[in-house]
């Protein structure tokens, strides 16, 4: 199980809320074959402030990419 947090900074410790949990198939690795891939298609809107984790259940090795926009605009 892969388990996705949200953080908020609020001058104190950082308080962890569980977003969303991700279940990982038993698998066998292979040369050829990968042995875990999901991609979650979330429209999240992360403000300045927030934080976003991510930790497994049993303390394995993971690797987790996240994409993300900009929602910057010019200042004219």
């Amino acid at each position: 199980m892969v388990r996705i947090f949200l953080g908020s900074i609020d001058g104190g410790p950082i308080v962890w809320t569980l977003f969303r949990e991700v279940y990982v198939p038993q698998t066998t690795q292979s040369g050829f074959d990968p042995s875990f891939k999901m991609v979650l298609d979330e429209n999240l809107n992360i403000t300045q402030g927030l934080l976003l984790g991510a930790s497994t259940q049993l303390s394995q090795s993971f690797a987790v990419t996240v994409e993300a926009v900009s929602w910057v605009y010019p200042a004219y």
